[in-house]
C-alpha cells in the first residue's frame, strides 16, 4: 500500500482513477458471492480537508492493516510482490503466514484472560512458526520433490515422517544421518541449532530464514507485553514438544545451509523415536512427551504416518472470529 502511494506523492495526479486509493468501500457481486473491498478512502478525506488523508485502516503502531479489513484491501499485492521482491512465492507464503500471526498476536491481548482462547491461541503461533519451518526447509529442496507433490508439500499442511517424505521426494531412499562424528547426537541440540536465535551459532545462509524471523518475532512480541508475557515459555515449550511429535524426520543442518548434503550429493536427514517409558509406548500421546523423551534413531526410523495437524491451521479469519464468539 505504501509503495503504492509513494508512486504518486512527489507529482500531481488523478487520485480517481486508482481504486486502491480513491474508494473506501465497494461491494462486489450478489447473493451468497457478494463480498465488500476497503480502500484508503481518499474520495472522503480529500474534498473535506483537502489533504489525501488514509482513513482508519491501519494499526500504525504494528504497521499492518487494521483485523476486521486485512482479508478485504483493495490492493494487487501479487503484482507488487512481483515488482518489488525477490522469490515472490516464498515472500508470499512467509506473508500470510506473518499476517495470521499478528491476528493472533491482537485476540491475545484481547482474549488473554480467558484459559480457552489464549491457549488455542499460543497453540495456532506454534503451528505457523512450524509450517513455515516445513515450507522453507522444503522450499530449499523444491527441486528434489517429485512434481506429482510439490504443489502439496510446500503448503506445509502435512507432518513429517519416514514414510509422507519418501513419498513426496523424488529419490528412492532418504539418507539417514549416522556414525559417532555427528555434531547433533541428541535431538533437543538439533533444535537448538534450528530455532535458537541468541546463541552465537553460525547460520550463513540461513540465519534469516522466514521460519526463524517469525519465531523469534512471536518471542519478541509475547515478552514486550505485559498480558502475554507470561505465555512466552508456554509456546517455547510447546514448539520443542511439537517440533519432535509432527516431525520424526528432521533436516540436518550445517554452518553453511539448512539441509546439508554427503559427498555424493545426497540430502541428509535426522531420524527421530520417543524413549520408551517402561519399556512400551502404547497409548502415549506423541504431542505430550517432552524434548528429552526423544533420542536420535540413526538410521532406523519410526513407521507410519505423524500425527496430522490441527484442522484450526487451515481457518479463515471469519472462521476463527466465530469459534472466539462461542467461547
Amino acid at each position: 500500500m505504501f509503495l503504492r502511494c509513494l508512486r504518486f506523492a512527489l507529482h500531481s495526479h488523478e487520485y480517481s482513477r486508482e481504486s486502491a486509493l480513491w474508494w473506501s468501500r465497494r461491494e462486489t457481486g450478489s447473493g451468497l458471492s457478494r463480498r465488500k473491498w476497503y480502500g484508503l478512502g481518499f474520495s472522503n478525506t480529500l474534498p473535506r480537508y483537502g489533504y489525501a488523508w488514509i482513513e482508519p485502516r491501519i494499526d500504525f503502531e504494528r504497521l499492518i492493516f487494521q483485523i476486521e479489513v486485512t482479508d478485504h484491501v483493495l490492493f494487487g499485492n501479487e503484482r507488487l510482490r512481483r515488482q518489488y521482491l525477490r522469490r515472490g512465492g516464498a515472500v508470499r507464503d512467509f506473508h500470510n503466514n506473518f499476517v495470521q500471526f499478528e491476528q493472533a498476536f491482537i485476540w491475545l491481548q484481547q482474549y488473554h484472560s480467558s484459559s480457552v482462547i489464549s491457549n488455542r491461541l499460543i497453540d495456532w503461533i506454534v503451528h505457523l512458526c512450524l509450517r513455515q519451518f516445513r515450507m522453507d526447509t522444503l522450499t530449499t529442496i523444491k527441486s528434489e520433490i517429485h512434481p506429482d507433490h510439490r504443489e502439496t508439500a510446500l503448503d506445509g499442511l502435512r507432518s513429517w515422517s519416514h514414510t509422507y517424505l519418501k513419498e513426496t521426494m523424488n529419490y528412492d531412499e532418504l539418507y539417514l544421518v549416522s556414525g559417532s562424528r555427528l555434531v547433533f547426537k541428541d535431538p533437543l541440540k538439533l533444535k537448538e541449532a534450528l530455532f535458537r536465535y541468541d546463541d552465537g551459532r553460525k547460520r550463513i545462509y540461513w540465519e534469516n530464514k522466514p521460519y526463524r524471523t517469525l519465531y523469534r518475532r512471536a518471542c519478541a512480541m509475547l515478552e514486550t507485553q505485559p498480558p502475554t508475557a507470561r505465555l512466552v515459555s508456554r509456546m517455547q515449550d510447546r514448539l520443542c514438544r511439537w517440533l519432535f511429535a509432527f516431525h520424526w524426520i528432521l533436516p540436518y543442518p550445517s554452518v553453511e545451509v539448512l539441509v546439508r548434503t554427503t559427498k555424493d550429493s545426497q540430502r541428509m536427514w535426522y531420524s527421530i523415536r520417543p524413549v520408551k517409558r517402561g519399556g512400551k509406548n502404547q497409548g502415549i500421546d506423541l504431542q505430550d512427551l517432552d524434548g528429552s523423551e526423544w533420542k536420535w534413531a540413526q538410521k532406523k526410523w519410526r513407521t507410519g504416518y505423524s500425527p496430522e495437524l490441527p484442522e484450526y491451521l487451515s481457518w479463515a479469519t471469519s472462521k476463527w472470529e466465530d469459534w472466539i464468539k462461542r467461547q
